[in-house]
């Protein structure tokens, strides 16, 4: 998965993402408030609380996207988290805490490269991660 090229596509990407937070809160609330909703079309009452989270087939949202009131995941991640998970209480608990962040940041270390260019210095600050080889 490549990354936004530009500020433009990383804005682009929060704005669809922040609709989409608007979009799980509506039916989240829809759905709190009409419990008859879920009885007549899914068969039952829900075993617990009602809650949203936004699944991103793209990108999570950059930094400016800010502290969203529902999780947002990318669709790998939440897959990853399923998985793992043993009951719905730990995947919504893990889905707030995100470990799999924690994870990748442990194995991200900051880099800084000097350039030299018309006899000013500019640095550049980046990041790397090692990427496990994974045998075909």
């Amino acid at each position: 998965m490549l990354g936004p090229d530009t500020l433009l596509e990383s804005s682009n990407n929060d704005a669809k993402l922040a609709v989409g937070v608007s979009q799980a809160l509506a039916a989240r609330d829809y759905l709190r408030s009409n419990g008859h909703f879920l009885a007549k079309h899914v068969g039952g009452q829900p075993a617990g609380p009602i809650e949203a989270l936004v699944v991103s087939r793209g990108l999570e949202g950059t930094g400016f996207l800010g502290q969203q009131s529902v999780p947002v995941i990318t669709e790998r991640a939440f897959c990853d988290l399923v998985r793992d998970a043993t009951d719905l209480q730990r995947l919504w608990r893990d889905l707030q805490s995100r470990p799999d962040q924690q994870h990748a940041a442990a194995q991200t270390a900051e880099l800084r490269s000097t350039i030299r260019l018309c006899g000013y210095e500019f640095v550049v600050p980046g990041l790397a991660v090692a990427i496990p080889h994974q045998r075909s």
